[in-house]
């Protein structure tokens, strides 16, 4: 059996990004594959 101690308080950060066929906002008609991984990558080291 494992044993594991939980602290009071635990914070959990979830994300969700409707990435629509890799087509971002900024360019209409563009599939961008880095700048929807770039807009994801900033809110991770938030």
């Amino acid at each position: 059996m494992a044993a594991f101690s939980l602290n009071a308080q635990q914070t959990i950060k979830v994300m969700t990004y409707n990435i629509h066929h890799c087509n971002p906002p900024s360019k209409p008609g563009i599939i961008d594959i880095d700048a929807i991984a770039n807009a994801i990558k900033k809110k991770i080291l938030i």
